[in-house]
């Protein structure tokens, strides 16, 4: 019986010299991927070894604090004379209980302290939160102990920052002080002793002076009080020296102050 001959059509010629070009191919082309993913392996790691210098440390946190400033910059002229203390706020409810300059922060905002302001910035929606005068007692230890925790550097800011505080309440409740209207008339026979009243009341942010002029004469025997609007002056009474009087003597005319005081010869 005769034996049949295999007989190649031309496709599967052809696809018999391909097949091995493909396999070489792929070959490649995963031997290329393995050195690129191995390349870029010791390429990491050996930034992760520099990085674990404290050089590299110290390099890294000057190019963070740098691109934090000039965010901030953006919205506010910093001092150029000097290097910042710059912490993360992490602790804000401890913050907020002890000063009110943290009220509105948040965790992860950022703390930046110079020797004569202090900001808070919010890197999330790039504002600033608060931006407010350092009070300069005990600065020495926020920028001179380097050894203490940051921390303890926020909470020694934020006992400096309670006395500021205070001085604001203070100035804030006096502001509120109902400022009372007054009438200086000078009942002596001194010259300019109604300019000197004035003088000595003017600077004083809870008296407006809205007149001054001479008495309806010279002889009036002593200084005299008249509380026109029967409210409360005790303070001026205890400045002056003097127990005000609700009615205002019949020789002088009406006034639209609240107070009237009438300088005399004493």
């Amino acid at each position: 019986m005769p034996i049949k001959k295999s007989i190649n059509t031309p496709k599967q010629e052809i696809s018999k010299k391909v097949l091995p070009i493909f396999l070489i191919f792929c070959l490649l082309i995963i031997s290329a991927a393995f050195v690129w993913t191995f390349l870029n392996y010791q390429k990491a790691k050996k930034r992760i070894l520099h990085l674990s210098t404290p050089e590299a440390r110290q390099e890294l946190a000057e190019q963070e604090s740098s691109e934090l400033l000039d965010k901030i910059k953006r919205h506010i002229i910093l001092p150029t004379e000097e290097s910042p203390m710059i912490a993360v706020i992490k602790n804000i409810e401890s913050l907020i209980s002890e000063q009110e300059f943290y009220k509105d922060a948040k965790n992860g905002d950022k703390l930046v302290v110079y020797k004569r302001i202090a900001i808070i910035y919010d890197p999330d929606r790039d504002i600033l939160v608060n931006v407010g005068p350092v009070y300069t007692k005990n600065q020495q230890e926020l920028t001179e102990d380097d050894n203490i925790s940051v921390s303890e550097k926020i909470k020694r800011e934020a006992e400096r920052n309670r006395e500021l505080s205070e001085i604001k309440n203070q100035i804030a409740n006096e502001e509120s002080v109902d400022i009372l209207t007054l009438d200086i008339r000078n009942g002596s026979e001194t010259v300019g002793a109604a300019n000197n009243l004035k003088d000595e009341l003017g600077i004083l942010k809870k008296y407006d002076i809205i007149n001054m002029s001479n008495a309806a004469n010279s002889e009036y025997s002593e200084n005299i009080l008249i509380n026109l609007k029967d409210i409360d002056i005790e303070d001026l009474e205890s400045r002056l020296g003097i127990v005000a009087i609700k009615e205002l003597p019949e020789i002088e005319k009406e006034s639209d102050a609240d107070v009237i005081i009438i300088l005399g010869n004493k």
